[in-house]
């Protein structure tokens, strides 16, 4: 009769036969050894008070600071049941040395990042799941202001030193970008304007200059009919003459 286990990388299902079987992860790849002493489907009421006390401790020590300590409080609960996403929380703010729960909306990068999240998104029930997402939601946000902060106070530095159509027309698709932050949808109108206007410009001046050299070359047409009139003028009067 076959068991279900879970692989060590992912948490994927694993089915395996015999103790001792090697098996593959059809989603990852890891390769892992099963053993059937090692899986059990019920956890007894002693382990589970032993677990319970064993995160009130990992909290406790998470509080004061003493994140290594955490960690291997972490473990032992992890070597009791391994599904565990309070054990797999405690991991994760271990890792990003954070105090309480809440203060993972403060982290400086994405908390998928870390695997200790994943696990805790995986095995968490819905409560603590929507918590810990509200919590990669707040950092995400947060990034995404940062990056459009970046973007528009870029695209404004150079908006001020541009001097030509190409130019704006590429800063008001930077800030087409991130329309909906501060003002970069009335920016990039402005820069659109600037850019239409220089287009116009532009053509007025190739049109002038189209002109000029049509008549410029009107008047050398002329010149040159003028001169050969001239030409056959003083001809035909020398000709006269020497007769």
């Amino acid at each position: 009769m076959s068991k279900v286990f879970k692989c060590e990388s992912c948490g994927a299902d694993l089915d395996f036969q015999d103790s001792g079987e090697i098996v593959q992860c059809p989603y990852c790849g890891t390769r892992q050894t099963l053993y059937s002493d090692s899986y059990s489907d019920e956890i007894s009421d002693e382990q589970r008070r032993k677990i319970d006390s064993l995160l009130k401790r990992v909290f406790i020590l998470l509080e004061d600071g003493e994140f290594k300590k955490a960690d291997k409080y972490c473990e032992r609960v992890l070597d009791v049941d391994p599904e565990n996403a309070l054990a797999y929380l405690g991991k994760l703010m271990a890792e990003k040395r954070v105090n309480s729960r809440e203060d993972l909306a403060d982290c400086e990068e994405s908390l998928w990042l870390s695997n200790n999240y994943y696990r805790s998104v995986i095995y968490a029930e819905s409560d603590l799941k929507s918590e810990l997402e509200s919590y990669e939601a707040k950092i995400n946000a947060r990034l995404e202001n940062k990056k459009n902060e970046r973007d528009y106070n870029y695209a404004l530095s150079i908006m001020k030193t541009a001097d030509n159509e190409d130019a704006f027309r590429t800063i008001a698709n930077m800030f087409m970008r991130i329309k909906d932050y501060k003002n970069s949808y009335s920016l990039a109108q402005e820069c659109i304007n600037k850019a239409d206007e220089m287009k116009r410009e532009r053509e007025k001046i190739e049109i002038q200059s189209q002109e000029q050299a049509k008549t410029q070359a009107m008047n050398e047409t002329i010149n040159k009919f003028i001169i050969s009139l001239l030409c056959a003028g003083i001809c035909a009067l020398v000709y006269f003459t020497s007769k």
